[in-house]
């Protein structure tokens, strides 16, 4: 799902009607049980994506302390001897990790989205509790 969509949804899905409150408590489950869903399908892009990026760093690895096989220096062939402490820095500049890199990052702020907002659906009651509350009071109850 993209972050637009799930920015969409949410901002479509904040929204508590006031006169119909009854209503937006009933909705309470339901909108836990999509996000839910939303979360946990995007949890697991996540995982894949960290795998994929754990599995390119060993790669990447092997390639820079050469010990990865011929076939990968035939394709792709390394001209300057790195040294066992340079690796990291290597590693840092490596496009393949930096795109894997980034990938993750962004994955990792839509779980976190989506992570926070279903805890506020969590407490959504609360706050539709607070509002009777304050409709009683402004009602003089």
């Amino acid at each position: 799902m993209k972050l637009a969509d799930i920015e969409k949804e949410i901002q479509l899905d904040s929204v508590i009607d006031n006169a119909d409150l009854d209503r937006e408590s009933l909705r309470i489950p339901i909108l836990h049980a999509k996000y839910y869903h939303f979360f946990m399908d995007e949890l697991k892009i996540l995982k894949g994506l960290e795998r994929e990026f754990r599995m390119t760093k060993l790669d990447r690895i092997l390639y820079y302390t050469g010990k990865a096989p011929d076939e990968v220096y035939l394709e792709s062939p390394l001209d300057l001897k790195v040294l066992k402490n340079e690796v990291d820095i290597y590693l840092d500049a490596d496009p393949k990790l930096s795109q894997l890199r980034m990938n993750c990052e962004f994955q990792q702020a839509k779980v976190s989205m989506l992570e926070g907002f279903t805890k506020l659906i969590a407490n959504r009651s609360f706050i539709i509790k607070n509002a009777l509350d304050f409709q009683r009071f402004k009602n003089g109850a």
